[in-house]
């Protein structure tokens, strides 16, 4: 708002004030600790003169997003008249009333690749030892089309040794699938490229993840088992083979 020419914040952050930042930051701990603490109206460089003193009040002050509120605006202003060889004082008094409706700002730093990484969510979840399912959510206030490129790959310190594709398609909005994963000790990873047409540059992020330990055990001895189900099955066909030719 710029009543008067001057610049008001209409959300009631407590930090917009460079000489209150060590008061507030020190009334808001003792808040969150639980306890009640008194403010000080002392200080001639700090405006507020009133805070919650309770943690639920100090995060009712915050404005939900989506939401409409109407904001009173009430000021007094005292000036002189000069009228009848004598200076006479009057008030003016003004009032205005504001419908706001709270949303993302769209000012930021950063590149357009920071702007979506704040706005991705990007989760996974094991179903069993040879499954899992994985979501990705782009925020409604991003409105390009995106593209996404998916990969499931094992990593053993800095050496991947194991990569197959999982996803290639467009993004709307969000998606949820499943796929394989190898029950192994090494580190699991998803990994996941998005981008858009205007854009030169394309945001990659990674999650790792482990399964039990109890799926690994498992893995090896149904490796084990086959393994020796394969030398039994060699040791029968060998024997045939030489029996086969003793015979002859």
């Amino acid at each position: 708002m710029r009543p008067y020419n001057n610049e008001y914040r209409i959300s009631p952050d407590l930090g917009y004030y460079a000489s209150c930042q060590k008061a507030i930051s020190l009334y808001i701990s003792q808040l969150a600790a639980g306890k009640t603490p008194t403010w000080n109206a002392t200080n001639a460089n700090c405006p507020l003169y009133r805070l919650p003193n309770t943690y639920k009040g100090y995060l009712a002050c915050d404005f939900v997003r989506g939401r409409w509120y109407a904001m009173s605006y009430e000021s007094w202003i005292r000036y002189e008249l000069y009228h009848n060889k004598a200076y006479r004082q009057f008030w003016s008094n003004h009032s205005s009333i504001f419908l706001v409706k709270p949303d993302y700002l769209l000012q930021r730093n950063g590149t357009e690749i920071d702007w979506l990484a704040s706005l991705l969510t990007f989760r996974i979840r094991l179903l069993g030892c040879g499954e899992a399912e994985y979501l990705v959510n782009v925020d409604t206030e991003w409105n390009k089309p995106l593209w996404m490129l998916m990969h499931y790959r094992l990593r053993r310190e800095d050496h991947i040794h194991y990569t197959s594709l999982v996803a290639n398609a467009t993004l709307d909005r969000w998606t949820t699938a499943t796929f394989a994963v190898i029950p192994s000790t090494d580190t699991q990873e998803l990994c996941v490229q998005i981008s858009w047409e205007t854009s030169e540059k394309t945001l990659s992020q990674c999650v790792s993840f482990e399964l039990d330990g109890a799926c690994v055990q498992q893995n090896a001895a149904i490796l084990h088992d086959g393994l020796s189900r394969n030398a039994s099955l060699l040791f029968v066909i060998l024997l045939l083979f030489f029996k086969s030719a003793y015979c002859e």
